[in-house]
Order: structure tokens, then C-alpha cells, then sequence
């Protein structure tokens, strides 16, 4: 399917207002206007919080991935996939990927903007979903693939 004149022109005024917001934050990023791409730190509680954002002309979405700092062990990952798949359970929006065969973790959550107008408030609840689940799950994520704790164990960790 053709990208049309519209849809380059909403994906556009998308990024610029996703990077307005940032620069009212005061936020620290770097962009690639021909992508329509963005890319920030955020400081967590414990460790950073990377935000990959993506505005998809095609699928006139707003992709936002947040790859966490750690690669998971091999001999950890069955119980780092079940640990994802009970935190999956209970998020409302987004979710993390896991990657069995490389060992990365992302949070991955998206905004469409198909026939209609995202706010700044869209993209403040963007990030902010981002930051919390990622903030929240980082540092248990980090301690479960380092660790030898069994599944049950594990599990506990994230309560």
C-alpha cells in the first residue's frame, strides 16, 4: 500500500508534536527527522530507562520500544520467559518482548493515530507507561537472570 500526501503530513505534525512535548520537558533526546524516529534516557530508580520511538507512516502508528541494559544468560532464560509472561498478565498497556534466542528484553507499547488527532497528553501517557513498567520491572528482571532462584522463586520476586 502507497503512502499518500495525508498520511506524510500527519506523521510529521505526530513527530513534531511527540518532540514539542519532549522539549517542554526538558528532556534530553536526539531525533532523525527522515525517520521520524526519537530517542531519549530517562533516569530510573534504579537503572535507565532508553525510549526508541518510531512515528510509522504506513500503519500511521507511534511505535515506542524500550530495550532494557541487560542480555539474559542462556541457561536463564526458560524462567526469565515464564517471569515475562506473568508480567504480561497484568499490564494494561504495552508489554515486553522477549527474545529466547538472544536473550533481550523490550517494552513495546504503541499509539495509532489512523483518522484521528493524538495530544500531548496521548504521548505524556506514552511515556509515562513506558517509564513505570519499565521502571518497576528493570531491576527484577535484572536480579531473576542473575540469580539461580527456581520459577516459583522467581514469580515471588515480582510480587
Amino acid at each position: 500500500m502507497k503512502i499518500n500526501l495525508k498520511q506524510k503530513k500527519l506523521a510529521k505534525n505526530v513527530f513534531k508534536a511527540f518532540c514539542e512535548l519532549l522539549d517542554e520537558k526538558g528532556v534530553k533526546y536526539t531525533k532523525n527527522k527522515d525517520r521520524l524516529a526519537v530517542n531519549c534516557v530517562l533516569q530510573g530508580d534504579d537503572l535507565p530507562v532508553a525510549v526508541n520511538a518510531v512515528v510509522n507512516e504506513r500503519e500511521m502508528i507511534v511505535l515506542a520500544l524500550s530495550p532494557l541494559p541487560f542480555t539474559v544468560p542462556t541457561e536463564r532464560r526458560d524462567v526469565i520467559a515464564v517471569a515475562v509472561s506473568e508480567i504480561n498478565a497484568y499490564l494494561l498497556d504495552g508489554h515486553f518482548d522477549f527474545d529466547y534466542h538472544t536473550g533481550n528484553i523490550n517494552f513495546r507499547i504503541f499509539l495509532s493515530f489512523a483518522n484521528s488527532i493524538i495530544d500531548k497528553q496521548a504521548f505524556e501517557y506514552l511515556i509515562a507507561t513506558i517509564f513505570d513498567a519499565v521502571d518497576e520491572y528493570n531491576d527484577k528482571l535484572l536480579f531473576i537472570s542473575k540469580s539461580e532462584t527456581g520459577i516459583e522463586d522467581a514469580l515471588k520476586c515480582l510480587r
